[in-house]
């Protein structure tokens, strides 16, 4: 499966990811490349640099979380997990709450698409609509309820194809 082009467009949470990581790791280069006055302090801007690896790596693993497709298959890839399905395995659309514990009165409810495939499970994506009772604390790829129906109509049309 190769091809692969992006079905949900990054959120503006998903953009603001990277910046942020972008401006602290600048910002701790800048500040710890001021305060090198001798060789061995090269070694502890490396060992920061290194560290602030990790969090600009899940930032910019947050960036890619999404929804992509590709003639062959669709790929749902999440913070921890890259999950690539053939569209023959996939047999509907659906969406669902996004946490198992969430009930339908709960106001804090988020739900997400999920596809159903030919043996039963459902692939939880990490594309959710966006509850406005959460405020700031949502993260993820957010999309307002049309986005989201555009989404799965999408989806839906190739999985006819």
């Amino acid at each position: 499966m190769f091809g692969w082009s992006r079905l949900t467009e990054a959120s503006e949470r998903q953009q603001a990811y990277v910046v942020s990581m972008l401006g602290s790791g600048g910002a701790g280069v800048l500040f710890l490349g001021w305060t090198v006055g001798d060789g061995a302090s090269w070694w502890g801007l490396l060992a920061v640099e290194a560290v602030l690896a990790v969090p600009f790596g899940l930032a910019l693993r947050a960036y890619r979380a999404g929804i992509y497709v590709s003639r062959t298959g669709v790929r749902v890839r999440t913070l921890v997990r890259t999950r690539s399905v053939a569209w023959g395995e996939v047999v509907e659309i659906d969406s669902g709450p996004y946490r198992r514990i969430d009930r339908p009165d709960d106001p804090r409810r988020s739900d997400a698409i999920f596809l159903v495939l030919r043996s039963g499970e459902r692939v939880r994506t990490p594309v959710r609509i966006l509850n406005p009772t959460l405020g700031g604390k949502a993260s993820g790829p957010l999309y307002e309820r049309r986005d989201i129906q555009r989404f799965k109509a999408q989806l839906r049309d190739r999985i006819r194809s």
